[in-house]
């Protein structure tokens, strides 16, 4: 294990870890599947292929498209919902997210 992995582990938050990455890949501040995918190699510890840039820069908004997409066919057209479980979280998360907007 070099420096770098072990200098990683030191990372508490989402927030830290992603400030890392911004700071040492700046191309992460521009592409945020390139943003996901270091995180998840880095801290997420998933086994990922390298993927050349080019392939990275020609996919990543396809990505966020099909996220969008997918939301759209479960909360406007009601068709192919998640499980309970998720849709209570989703709820809690946003009524997280409501009440600390409310507060500021």
């Amino acid at each position: 294990m070099n420096d770098e992995q072990i200098f990683i582990r030191d990372f508490i938050t989402k927030k830290e870890q992603v400030e890392y990455l911004l700071e040492k890949f700046p191309q992460t501040r521009e592409n945020d599947f390139y943003l996901q995918y270091l995180w998840l190699k880095l801290f997420g510890k998933v086994n990922l292929p390298f993927i050349e840039w080019d392939m990275i820069k020609d996919i990543s908004g396809t990505l966020e498209t099909v996220s969008r997409v997918r939301r759209k066919i479960q909360n406007e057209d009601g068709k192919y919902l998640p499980s309970n479980d998720v849709r209570v979280y989703r709820q809690k998360k946003r009524q997280i997210i409501t009440q600390t907007i409310r507060k500021i």
